[in-house]
């Protein structure tokens, strides 16, 4: 993913890279296995650096860089804290239990 930084390096304004880069390092740490409150410190330091410098993408967008997975990204920190990492955030085991609890339940019956 950070190789995007040394390809656009030469094509973008200097703070559309360093938004880019503030971005890039956020999701970089909140992505990792393990998080200590340095490790959330600093995250939160990239999302504010990176909304420092989104400002020259608003021109842009359609919505003004006001999209909800924008403003979700701000609740990273604070999610890592009360749930654990990221990588244990998952849908496929509730998933899984639903084809054992509910699909082949129903399969058995005589669908009435």
């Amino acid at each position: 993913m950070t190789i995007i930084l040394p390809c656009c390096h030469d094509y973008l304004p200097t703070q559309a890279c360093l938004c880019l880069r503030s971005f890039l390092d956020f999701v970089m740490l909140a992505t990792a296995k393990e998080h200590t409150d340095e490790s959330l410190l600093e995250m939160e330091e990239h999302l504010t650096s990176y909304y420092d410098y989104s400002p020259i993408f608003q021109a842009y967008s359609k919505s003004r860089f006001t999209f909800p997975k924008n403003h979700m990204l701000q609740k990273y920190a604070k999610d890592i804290c009360n749930r654990g990492a990221i990588g244990n955030y998952s849908t496929m085991h509730s998933e899984h239990l639903h084809i054992l609890e509910a699909k082949k339940p129903a399969k058995q019956t005589n669908r009435r």
